[in-house]
């Protein structure tokens, strides 16, 4: 997962780069320029950014993952994932946090079951 997400994110100056005429732009400046590319704002650009990130990460890896914990070991290369966007400041810190609300409510049937013996 980690080379993946290091492969992944040492592509993406190259790309930029090549967009806006081989300038030198850092990670941070990644979320405006793609903001001023779509004529949105820098926040929209940012989501943006980590869709695109993302997906070039957890593509790949969800077409090789089978088998019974597929999905466990997709939302925790998808926190990974976004735990880097929020590093390169991409996300703001509260995105991360609805998103691990969001889960543990998903999540929170099959804790149960498992605990009171209901689930196998």
């Amino acid at each position: 997962m980690l080379l993946v997400s290091l492969f992944a994110l040492s592509q993406l100056p190259f790309f930029v780069q090549v967009a806006y005429a081989r300038e030198e732009i850092s990670l941070m400046d990644i979320p405006e320029l793609l903001g001023e590319a779509f004529g949105v704002s820098t926040f929209a650009g940012g989501l943006i950014a980590s869709l695109i990130f993302s997906v070039m990460v957890l593509l790949p890896s969800g077409m090789l993952i089978r088998g019974r914990h597929a999905s466990l070991v997709m939302i925790i290369e998808g926190l990974g994932v976004f735990a880097i966007c929020i590093a390169i400041a991409w996300l703001p810190l509260f995105l991360i946090i609805v998103l691990c609300m969001i889960i543990a409510l998903l999540f929170s049937g099959n804790v149960r079951d498992w605990l009171s013996g209901g689930g196998k």
